[in-house]
């Protein structure tokens, strides 16, 4: 490792490091991640973060996970074809440099590790903007259930593109430098739609910038970096052996990209049940609260789900039944395959009902 560090990008590394850690030291002094958040936050009517919404940061939203699928489809293809054109086997190493990059930086250590299991609530999850939780400081363990803040999973993609500059920057200066100018900007913008959107603080998008591009400076050491031997087209065992993996990893990507896929939906259920003794909502695993509007005349349900999954396959479910005479049963559920989901729900009921009927909220549930 000692190697590692003396090269200029090494030390570079380092300079990161602390700048990292540095960087990190005021969140914990002063409210800047939540100073920041609050100033896209809706407190009346409507979205929490409209911004989110608005067509520049929603494309960019959108465009994250098109760009991470473009790089793994294109470097399997890549590495696949230089096991059989010989032409193409010096660029082997470099293209597996940029897969692994973006394999291990965004999708092992970002989200497979820490998103998964830091618990870090995100901005829209805060007691402040609307949630339940309370804030948690950067570094520090949440433990929060489906709180996945920490880092920014869509900032690092943008960051992660800074490999480029790591094969580029000593054979094609310009290449390079013009390389490290998209991942900066555009892990930047990506970072910044999730801010104005609540989805993650400022604290989030910095330390994706670093898990996602230190992965690339060790691999790039390992697998290039004076690595002078021409690598083969490869033998019959090689070719094999590269296919079964290729495909693995590639059937790994294909799902994973399924089930990244942001989904954003809002339903309405309108009941037409009299005016009933006793209502009892059953959320699962939504957050419901209850409204009384004096101009309503008919009960509604007003549902949005957020998250990340395969959309095609989510269902909600609103349904109303009768449990006893005069007592109606109104249950929400949500079916689908998705990695996160972040439910809330209104149930708006006319002013009437506020003293002559019964409302009671069941806990949430998985079951």
């Amino acid at each position: 490792m000692r190697a590692f560090f003396s090269t200029d990008y090494g030390r570079i590394l380092i300079g990161l490091t602390f700048f990292c850690i540095l960087a990190t030291i005021p969140f914990w002094i002063w409210p800047i991640d939540t100073d920041l958040a609050g100033r896209y936050y809706n407190s009346g009517e409507g979205r929490s973060f409209p911004l989110k919404y608005a067509p520049f940061w929603h494309f960019i939203y959108e465009l994250i996970p098109v760009m991470s699928g473009l790089v793994l489809v294109g470097t399997l293809l890549f590495i696949g074809l230089s096991y059989l054109k010989p032409s193409m086997a010096s660029w082997r190493r470099p293209t597996l440099v940029v897969l692994l990059a973006f394999v291990i930086g965004p999708g092992v250590l970002v989200n497979a590790i820490f998103k998964e299991h830091w618990g870090r609530p995100r901005p829209a999850q805060l007691e402040q903007f609307g949630g339940e939780f309370d804030y948690v400081k950067p570094w520090q363990f949440g433990g929060y259930d489906n709180a996945k803040s920490f880092p920014s999973g869509h900032a690092s993609v943008g960051f992660a593109f800074m490999v480029f500059w790591l094969l580029w920057r000593r054979r094609y200066p310009l290449a390079g430098k013009a390389s490290l100018a998209f991942a900066l900007g555009l892990g930047s913008l990506a970072g910044a739609a999730r801010i104005v959107g609540g989805g993650h603080f400022l604290s989030d998008v910095l330390w994706a910038m670093y898990m996602s591009t230190m992965p690339g400076f060790f691999l790039y050491y390992w697998l290039v970096d004076g690595k002078t031997e021409r690598s083969q087209p490869g033998t019959a065992g090689q070719k094999k052996l590269a296919v079964i993996g290729l495909s693995v990893l590639g059937a790994a990507s294909v799902v994973y990209m399924l089930v990244s896929i942001p989904f954003d939906q809002t339903h309405e259920r309108y009941y037409g049940f009299d005016t009933p003794k006793a209502i009892t909502v059953k959320p699962y695993g939504a957050r419901v609260t209850i409204r009384y509007d004096k101009q309503l005349v008919q009960p509604y349900m007003h549902a949005e789900l957020e998250g990340y999954g395969f959309e095609p396959t989510i269902e909600w479910h609103a349904d109303s039944e009768p449990v006893a005479p005069a007592h109606q049963k109104i249950t929400l559920k949500t079916r689908g395959w998705f990695t996160e989901m972040h439910q809330k729900a209104v149930l708006h009921l006319p002013a009437s009902y506020r003293d002559n009927v019964s409302v009671d909220v069941l806990p949430r549930s998985r079951d």
